[in-house]
């Protein structure tokens, strides 16, 4: 079992990966045998918190051979929680702390329990967990899915915190995770590949507004994470009446264009769109489509081997006129099986599904 996100991940089931993860956990660790129990997944922050603070207590409660494996993320979580840590190690208790980082000279009496870690979004071992095989077989993972820029930065009020996670008592993934959180520890374990994010679409347009600015920003920070690029589709290019390209050998120009295309074209505007996705280290181009809906757009994605696209929540709910000219999400859905994330004015991203159109 690979206890990282993997490329597949992303490309398969949602844009954190977390719930294919687990999929492909429970396909393989399972086996031939029944369903894994007591297991149960958790989005409440509160949730999971309070999920670490009865394992913990649990742990100190029966001391004698427990042991306890905890994912800090960083040296400076381990900090605020010193004085319940330090409580679980006079006890007994077999400690294993894991986070980005070497401690500080503060903490040198738990120099011996500290596994360093280099920084990786998505393996297991630089999230939050609590994992222990005695006195009770338990395992709890809290995934962060927030972006890089704040990824194990805060606490869990901090803005722009999300987690995805799962607990769960089955011996068949408590045992594993133990397995490869030692193996990490003896630097055994092999570093994980990180996923590809591919080749992501959003939607733009010419007149620019927070709404499509956020989206751009949330593309971004996924092809940063996965090593992809971004490539923008930009609504307003199409008309009925006039083409967006020049008249002379107006076929060469329709492919994913640049900068400099954009500024031949007079739409400096959108010159500046991929000049802000480039400023952040993201490959980025741009189309210009000739035609309104998104069946059209659905053909650039099987031409240009998008692997995700991302449309504002709002488009969901269009007009009447945008359902006229095509812009229904359900014929987004019905022609392609790429997945199609909804991203709301605050950042957050879901997938959209068939079974869930009436819930937007």
């Amino acid at each position: 079992m690979e206890w990282s996100i993997t490329a597949d991940d992303l490309a398969s089931r949602d844009v954190t990966g977390v719930e294919s993860l687990i999929t492909r956990m429970e396909r393989e660790l399972r086996g031939t045998g029944p369903p894994i129990e007591g297991f149960r997944f958790l989005n409440s922050t509160t949730q999971m918190l309070e999920f670490s603070r009865e394992i913990e207590t649990e742990v100190q409660a029966n001391p004698t051979d427990a042991d306890l494996y905890v994912g800090f993320q960083k040296a400076d979580k381990l900090q605020g929680e010193l004085r319940r840590y330090r409580r679980l190690q006079q006890a007994g208790v077999r400690l294993a702390a894991y986070g980005e980082g070497s401690l500080p000279e503060t903490l040198t009496d738990f120099e011996d329990l500290w596994t360093p870690l280099s920084r990786n979004i998505h393996a297991l071992e630089n999230q939050w967990f609590l994992v222990s095989s005695s006195p009770s077989p338990i395992a709890f993972v809290g995934w962060e899915i927030s972006s890089k820029s704040v990824f194990g930065i805060g606490g869990l009020s901090a803005p722009g915190k999300e987690f995805k996670g799962f607990v769960t008592d089955d011996r068949r993934i408590v045992h594993p995770i133990i397995a490869h959180l030692e193996s990490v520890r003896a630097g055994t374990a092999p570093a994980p590949e990180p996923p590809h994010a591919g080749r992501i679409m959003a939607v733009t347009i010419v007149d620019d507004s927070p709404e499509y600015a956020v989206l751009r920003s949330r593309a971004a920070d996924l092809a940063e994470e996965g090593g992809g690029e971004v490539v923008l589709f930009e609504l307003s290019a199409a008309s009925y009446l006039v083409s967006p390209y020049p008249e002379e050998n107006r076929r060469k120009w329709v492919r994913v264009l640049g900068e400099r295309e954009m500024l031949i074209f007079g739409r400096a505007s959108l010159a500046r769109q991929l000049e802000c996705l480039r400023s952040r280290g993201v490959g980025a181009g741009i189309i210009l489509p000739t035609a309104h809906g998104f069946r059209h757009l659905a053909e650039w994605v099987e031409r240009e081997n998008i692997s995700m696209i991302l449309i504002p929540a709002s488009m969901a709910n269009p007009s009447l006129l945008d359902r006229l000219r095509g812009y229904r999400l359900d014929g987004l859905l019905e022609h392609t099986d790429r997945p199609v994330m909804l991203v709301e004015p605050d950042g957050s991203i879901r997938r959209a599904l068939r079974s869930a159109l009436d819930n937007y």
